[in-house]
């Protein structure tokens, strides 16, 4: 109701109404009510109307959503193409892991259907990396229920080939030399004995085991489809004469499996050679657990014509040549068929190592100027010379090792594709020298160890013998434009001295992985840049994953926002590019996340398994 002028006025002083405009106000207020009674019974009715519809639409939305699901992709899965994602859902580089958080576990709590489809494929089965755990009263429930679920999986393979890891938690069991746990360990090889016609490959790491009675336990009969055999973990030194090879030299024992062809004995490789195996059909041969004598290893070597991988570790010679050089009876061996060579060598120092450079003591070069491998395809070279400050340099031995490296190069039908690099300490000059013989190479890994200057004193230490893993190594692999890095080859031979140019080393490069580098975050960009967004112009090729990671050595960069700059840019470049890549940048001095001292107690269904760095002496086609 409409008030008169008079009223509005007053509205907004304190002057008193008059009778007739108390009358005026009361008829105002008596209309005013009735009409907001009336609006709030109208909201009253479409808040309620909107409750109600607002229940019809969760329970239509409900309904919809729910339906909708029975005509998803997934659920018309016909179970076999159930299985077969559930296959390529395994990991590939281990054994499964007996984990509730990994497949083929974790698949089977996802609904009915899927845990059906899981337990019912025999295939996601034949896997297993088993934990034996120490066998304690207070655990005991646990241990059983563990191996009852041992039972349970491997039932479940049906009748598949099979293929077991068994490793120790790393805290459960004693360490010490001499210590035998074959009591402890004797249930859970139990589990696995009743398989062993099904056993295709084995890989036990079971420390301070005697292993006499495993193998005295089967013969050649029950394992008629064993592939691949790895023993290791018997810690006790022992002299090669006090090696019990008995049960391993009975022409029936498990050597003599007839499918057997990958082979691994770290214990008993010093009496390699006089063990009952079927040499010409092993393809891959494990020499690098344990160093062997040159002539031990031409032995072994020429038993094995077809061979497609093999790990050396050489033992380094008691005596020395007159003229300095390691005596040898190497004979010329021809592995035809070997795609894959991991040498290892730990030379020593002579008496004669402070005078000259014949002193440094290494069957290397002896080796690769006597193996013919033309199938080649990884080469992976480990040496752990444990150079200190006070030690001589190692220019004589780098210079022959190049020569001879050379030369084996030179027997390859088709060029080197992959390169695994170890140095300790890390040998920059060595890297720069060895790979322009191999301008094809497309995986390229550098390792090594890099040791802080001891100050200004005038002492020579590692860093200061060879180029160090820094930016002025990394400008060797970084093409710049209209910039050519001559590298000069030292050695001797027919082309020494030859000065070759090269826009960049390895052009062709597709991966990259290094550790303990001392790059600066603008050489890395760098890199990266010039490598994959600008590849086209500087004619190489796009490189597709790059791993590094840092020393503790390195001078940590503080400017452009430090590692979350440097981590942000990476991040930038990876979507532009595509690179998949794995750059850790480690804090100088960064302290340590758990005690040095402490032991890890809790257990793991990972114990035992490698990370991503491989052990010395096994074979790592390194990746990510």
């Amino acid at each position: 109701m409409a008030l008169s002028s008079s009223l509005y006025r007053k509205l907004h002083n304190n002057d008193s109404p008059t009778n007739e405009e108390v009358v005026e106000i009361q008829k105002a207020l008596t209309a005013s009510w009735n009409r907001l009674h009336a609006l709030e019974s109208d909201v009253s009715q479409l808040r309620s109307r909107f409750n109600n519809l607002s229940v019809q639409k969760e329970i239509l939305h409900a309904f919809v959503e729910g339906h909708t699901k029975f005509l998803s992709p997934a659920r018309r899965l016909l179970p076999e193409i159930l299985q077969e994602i559930f296959y390529h859902c395994l990991p590939t580089a281990h054994n499964t892991v007996m984990c509730s958080q990994e497949p083929p576990l974790l698949l089977g709590r996802v609904c009915s259907q899927w845990r059906q489809v899981a337990y019912s494929t025999p295939r996601l089965w034949t896997r297993i990396h088993i934990i034996a755990t120490r066998p304690t009263p207070v655990h005991y429930q646990l241990d059983a229920a563990r191996r009852e679920a041992v039972t349970a999986w491997l039932s479940r393979s049906g009748v598949l080939p099979l293929s077991i890891s068994m490793s120790t938690n790393r805290a459960g069991f004693s360490r010490r030399a001499g210590t035998l746990v074959n009591d402890q360990m004797q249930p859970y090889l139990d589990l696995i004995a009743p398989y062993t016609q099904r056993w295709k490959s084995i890989y036990l790491n079971l420390p301070n085991l005697d292993w006499a009675g495993f193998f005295n336990e089967f013969n050649a009969s029950d394992l008629p489809l064993l592939e691949s055999l790895h023993i290791e973990g018997d810690r006790r030194r022992r002299d090669q004469a006090s090696l019990d090879i008995t049960s391993l030299s009975r022409k029936d024992g498990i050597l003599q499996a007839p499918r057997l062809h990958n082979l691994s004995l770290a214990s008993y490789i010093p009496r390699l050679l006089e063990l009952c195996l079927r040499w010409d059909d092993l393809t891959y041969l494990d020499l690098g657990s344990r160093s062997l004598s040159l002539e031990d290893v031409a032995k072994a070597l020429a038993r094995c014509p077809n061979l497609e991988a093999c790990s050396i570790s050489i033992m380094t010679p008691s005596h020395q040549s007159p003229t300095g050089l390691p005596t040898h009876d190497f004979r010329q061996v021809a592995l035809p068929k070997l795609r894959t060579l991991v040498v290892i060598s730990r030379p020593a120092w002579t008496e004669t190592a402070w005078t000259d450079n014949t002193g440094w003591m290494d069957n290397t070069t002896v080796l690769f100027d006597n193996l013919s491998t033309p199938a080649l395809r990884h080469l992976s070279y480990e040496r752990t010379a444990h150079v200190w400050p006070d030690s001589p340099t190692t220019v004589g031995f780098e210079d022959r090792l190049l020569t001879s490296l050379r030369s084996f190069f030179r027997k390859l039908v088709h060029p080197l594709e992959e390169l695994d690099l170890w140095t300790n300490p890390f040998s920059g000059k060595c890297a720069v020298d060895i790979l322009p013989l191999l301008p094809d190479l497309k995986r390229l890994s550098l390792r090594g160890y890099v040791f802080p200057q001891l100050g200004p004193l005038d002492i020579p230490s590692p860093l200061s013998l060879s180029l160090p893993m820094d930016d002025e190594f990394l400008a060797h692999f970084t093409p710049q434009q209209d910039d050519i890095i001559p590298l000069s080859l030292s050695g001797s031979g027919d082309d020494v001295g030859t000065s070759l140019a090269f826009v960049c080393l390895c052009p062709k490069l597709d991966t990259f992985r290094c550790t303990d580098a001392l790059f600066s975050d603008h050489a890395i960009l760098e890199f990266l840049r010039s490598r994959s967004i600008d590849h086209s112009k500087h004619n190489v090729s796009h490189i597709r994953r790059v791993s590094i990671s840092f020393s503790p050595c390195r001078t940590l960069n503080t400017s452009d926002g430090g590692i979350q700059g440097m981590k942000d840019q990476i991040d930038v470049l990876q979507k532009e590019s595509g690179i998949v890549m794995d750059i850790r940048a480690i804090p100088i001095l960064s302290p340590p996340s758990t005690p040095p001292h402490s032991l890890p107690t809790r257990y793991s269904p990972f114990d035992g398994i490698s990370p991503t760095d491989a052990r010395p002496g096994m074979l790592s086609y390194f990746g990510f």
